[in-house]
């Protein structure tokens, strides 16, 4: 029984998430409350949406650095399309384009060039913010409130990005449990050679997974934008290890061929609910970064020690 429940790491999750909202609660009246918890969402569904790309580059035995900069410069290119009196809707569109864009840039370069994501993805991090600095000299730029609604707004009594943040999750993991792209993805992430010899177009497939981690961060980057009212070169600073975190805390594998999507979803609940706490607590932006660190350490032991479990029983 208790072997069952370690293994279980969704169960694990929720444990968690229940004594994190406790002790949370012990540092907010206010942290149970339904006005409280709703507008936590919006943290939420920006930080899972992050993670939520992440967790498919993982999938295939990759990694994605950029994508904090990748948010940076499609906020960037938002406030500068509307700047330029480009319609609302098609500044998003072109925003998103910059994202997918710069995703396959990092997957082409990872696959053809044969170099590994961890630095392919380190560089194009530098790059991407360089681009939102120089074209943005460094200035915030105001959106206009047409494009507020998308980071302000609510679908009924919920909060515009829960609803998008959700319906991602909910479409991802459908193709990825109920369709061969995600069947290909698994394969690359356990083993690339052996995808190659059953006829898996690994190169494309990779492309794919790391074009949608780049629509992703820049997803994020709109909604970003549009809650706070303008767009700047600054924005996600360490998100990577936040997206990291989710993704290896919610049960991916960094060797690839494994992921949950329903994992990284809580882990980011708890992810966003520590930090909250943290600085209702008035912890230092410092100290969070360290602990979300720590946590990161403890997810990738407790994957390998239930990963070495699995093999002594085979």
């Amino acid at each position: 029984m208790i072997k069952k429940i370690l293994k279980s790491n969704f169960l694990i999750l929720l444990i968690v998430l229940i004594v994190v909202m406790g002790v949370m609660s012990s540092l907010s009246e206010y942290f149970l409350t339904a006005d409280y918890l709703l507008n936590a969402t919006r943290f939420i569904s920006e930080t899972s949406i992050i993670g939520l790309g992440m967790t498919l580059v993982i999938l295939t035995g990759g990694i994605d650095l950029s994508v904090g900069s990748m948010m940076a410069l499609s906020s960037v290119c938002l406030g500068l399309a509307c700047q330029a009196g480009i319609p609302a809707a098609a500044a998003v569109m072109l925003s998103l384009l910059v994202g997918v864009l710069g995703g396959g840039l990092n997957g082409y370069v990872v696959c053809k060039l044969k170099i590994p994501a961890l630095i392919v993805t380190l560089a194009t991090m530098g790059l991407f913010r360089g681009i939102a600095l120089g074209i943005s000299k460094g200035s915030a730029i105001p959106v206009p409130e047409s494009v507020y609604y998308l980071g302000q707004g609510n679908i009924g009594p919920l909060p515009v990005q829960l609803v998008v943040t959700t319906l991602a999750y909910i479409l991802v993991a459908v193709f990825i449990y109920k369709s061969n792209f995600g069947t290909y993805l698994k394969g690359i992430g356990y083993n690339e050679e052996v995808a190659v010899f059953s006829g898996i177009k690994v190169t494309w497939n990779k492309v794919k997974a790391y074009m949608l981690s780049g629509f992703f961060a820049a997803l994020l980057g709109v909604m970003f934008t549009c809650r706070v009212s303008s767009a700047k070169a600054d924005y996600g600073n360490n998100y990577e290890m936040d997206a990291i975190t989710i993704a290896v805390f919610g049960g991916a594998s960094l060797a690839g061929g494994k992921a949950n999507f329903a994992g990284s979803y809580i882990a980011a609940v708890i992810i966003v609910f520590i930090r909250l706490g943290l600085t209702t607590a008035a912890i230092q932006t410092e100290i969070q970064s360290v602990i979300i660190g720590l946590i990161l350490i403890l997810a990738v032991a407790f994957n390998n020690f239930v990963a070495s479990k699995k093999q002594v029983e085979l």
